[in-house]
């Protein structure tokens, strides 16, 4: 019994010791004074505390998913592989569409030369498109399409994941260490830097907001232009390496 505040005492110290020795990384770094350690303790001791934005300052941002935007964008490519579909395959005559955004709610409106023609917009052809997330209502010559609200609860989820991922992303390209990007409110993000320079705040916000959107095109191959880069870069490939030129094709 009376070793036993000797054994606490040690115990105590060695914690404590412990603890300052752990804590001299975050200090001198705090402070601006790391040349000061010796080599051998900043190779040991390599954890720091990080401080918070209420204690060194940075930046916050908030950032609010357009929901309404992204089933906008879903109508409008739903419209022209629908369109496609009726005219090649269906052999529908005419067909006129129109958006109609309504603010909360948004629909596609297909017109038809009679009502006929209207009803080839069936069950079967929703499916083969793998558009189920559509609903279609028939008013006589008219097709009215509506997203499902459960897949526009999926697509908010899902836009919101990824916009996430992508802003962490660009702020991991910026070299920021351990900025915190998560979700705010049902439609929001918000993202915290701390200890950011104020010069690189209008940088930081340029990274973070600039547009991301993957567009596939397709190149007339058969003009005179591309036939006389293809010419240019036959004759001109010594003199540039790495030019190449071929032909590719898909269906």
């Amino acid at each position: 019994m009376g070793r036993s505040w000797i054994y606490r005492a040690v115990a105590y110290t060695c914690l404590i010791l412990l603890s300052i020795v752990m804590l001299l990384p975050s200090v001198f770094d705090w402070t601006h004074q790391q040349h000061r350690l010796p080599g051998w303790f900043k190779s040991r001791f390599t954890r720091k505390i990080t401080l918070g934005l209420d204690l060194q300052g940075g930046l916050r941002l908030y950032y609010e998913v357009d929901i309404h935007k992204a089933v906008t964008d879903k109508l409008e490519r739903s419209s022209s592989l629908i369109e496609e579909k009726l005219l090649k395959d269906k052999k529908v005559s005419f067909v006129k569409t129109e958006l109609v955004d309504q603010g909360d709610e948004i629909e596609l409106r297909m017109v038809f030369a009679n009502a006929k023609d209207a009803l080839a917009i069936d069950d079967n052809l929703i499916r083969s498109l793998q558009m189920t997330e559509l609903r279609q209502e028939y008013r006589d010559n008219e097709v009215i399409l509506k997203i499902d609200p459960n897949y526009i609860d999926d697509v908010q989820k899902s836009v919101v994941q990824r916009s996430i991922e992508t802003i962490k992303n660009r702020i991991d390209a910026f070299g920021v260490a351990e900025p915190v990007v998560q979700r705010y409110q049902k439609n929001s993000i918000v993202v915290e830097i701390a200890g950011l320079r104020e010069e690189d705040f209008d940088r930081v916000r340029e990274l973070i907001g600039r547009t991301a959107q993957l567009e596939f095109k397709i190149n007339d191959d058969g003009s005179e232009y591309m036939k006389k880069l293809a010419g240019y870069s036959t004759e001109k490939k010594d003199l540039f390496p790495g030019l190449s030129f071929g032909a590719d094709s898909w269906s």
